[in-house]
């Protein structure tokens, strides 16, 4: 299991000593290095998931979030393979639309 720590950082601030994900502010504690520990909408997991293209990543980054921000995905989950397969779909019809072009 790869330790991912190459993600960018903030101060929490208010005299926490930790940091968090600029993207989906989760603190590094509990982020623990795991890419499951960001939430499933954050810009630097979905990178990470993503091995497509940059303009189809952008649009399946930009799908993912709207999902989240409906409810139609949930901001974070324990079940990380029903969460993947959504993510593949998503990409997949992106792909797909993209190369009709």
């Amino acid at each position: 299991m790869a330790y991912h720590d190459d993600y960018e950082r903030e101060p929490i601030g208010g005299g926490n000593p930790y940091y968090r994900c600029i993207h989906c502010k989760l603190a590094a504690p509990e982020i623990n290095g795991r890419l499951e520990g960001h939430s499933l909408d954050c810009e630097y997991r979905l990178g990470k998931e993503s091995g497509a293209s940059e303009p189809s990543q952008r649009m399946v980054h930009a799908a993912v979030r709207e999902a989240v921000s409906q409810g139609l995905l949930p901001k974070s989950a324990h079940g990380e393979s029903e969460y993947l397969k959504m993510h593949n779909q998503i990409e997949a019809v992106l792909k797909a639309a993209l190369d009709a072009k």
